[in-house]
């Protein structure tokens, strides 16, 4: 961006309008099945289901508080995760698939460090995090998506006691006496 150029701020229903038309064409395609739901005291941006039929929860962060959305993500992710298979029963033809569990998508126009560390630490649902930035164009605004590479956390090390080995030939001096 040249140092004249301003930055954009689109309103987030703006930016909300284009990820919806964005979100079909992703590498991994989302096709929405829900907007704006009531989830857990707030309300879920988009509720899509990816190619295999896994729920991807999709947020927009505001500028400035993507470790806060962050939280309310997993706290969502965890309200909706065991209604899935009732949305199921209410809509078999979306073709969701409960036993995939519940995926996260976290996008923000700018990503804190602790986001991202936070993020990758998690070992819960998947969390995918993505920069969503807006460029001006001839019709208003074009929106684009960056995924970041969020690789599963590593598995924690589980400290386990040593076999026992027996010894042959052993001495009284090794018992200390």
């Amino acid at each position: 961006m040249s140092e004249g150029a301003a930055r954009v701020h689109p309103e987030r229903s703006q930016l909300l309008r284009q990820l919806r038309s964005l979100l079909p064409r992703l590498a991994d395609p989302l096709e929405i099945v829900a907007e704006q739901i009531l989830g857990l005291d707030s309300r879920i941006d988009f509720v899509a289901k990816d190619r295999r039929g896994q729920v991807v929860l999709v947020f927009l962060a505001d500028r400035g508080s993507d470790l806060r959305a962050l939280a309310d993500c997993l706290a969502q992710c965890s309200w909706v995760e065991p209604r899935v298979g009732d949305w199921l029963k209410l809509a078999p033809q979306l073709g969701l698939r409960p036993e995939l569990g519940v995926r996260v998508l976290l996008l923000a126009s700018h990503l804190d460090p602790r986001t991202v560390a936070a993020a990758r630490s998690v070992e819960g649902p998947v969390i995918d995090l993505g920069l969503c930035r807006p460029i001006p164009s001839g019709a208003g605004i074009e929106v684009l998506v960056d995924l970041l590479d969020t690789p599963p956390p590593a598995p924690i090390p589980v400290a386990r006691p040593a076999a026992s080995r027996f010894r042959t030939g052993l001495h009284p001096e090794d018992f200390g006496g």
